[in-house]
């Protein structure tokens, strides 16, 4: 995500395409057995870190799912908000974090709100407890 030259450092703004769900690595895994009892190789998308600023300096954001009901929260220092599955992925995404599929379950459950408009509050989802 970041340039370097002999004379230069930058961060690259160019923005990076990845899957939110069914990541396959299959075709770079070497098996030992074409066989059902070795684990998936494919993977859904669960966080990202995001990363605004130059080298020196910058801000850090993430989005993450909640895995009990699928639904995406967007986290930037003290705040939360709901997040849609279209704002994931942006030029600012820097680590992206995948879980493995099980092999009975190869559905992420869909998440409970409406996936189009503006992120609501996330204070009325949130366990105080």
């Amino acid at each position: 995500r970041f340039s370097y030259t002999k004379f230069t450092r930058e961060k690259l703004e160019t923005i990076v395409d990845f899957p939110l769900r069914d990541l396959d690595f299959s075709s770079f895994l070497l098996r030992r057995h074409l066989s059902t009892e070795e684990p998936p190789s494919r993977y859904d998308l669960i966080a990202v870190s995001n990363h605004y600023g130059g080298l020196r300096d910058g801000h850090y954001t993430s989005y993450a799912q909640n895995k009990d009901n699928g639904q995406w929260y967007y986290f930037d220092d003290s705040s939360v908000s709901s997040a849609s599955e279209d704002q994931i992925v942006t030029k600012a995404a820097y680590v992206l974090f995948y879980q493995r599929r099980d092999e009975e379950s190869h559905a992420k459950p869909q998440p409970s709100a409406s996936l189009g408009g503006a992120p609501e509050s996330a204070d009325d989802h949130m366990d105080t407890n």
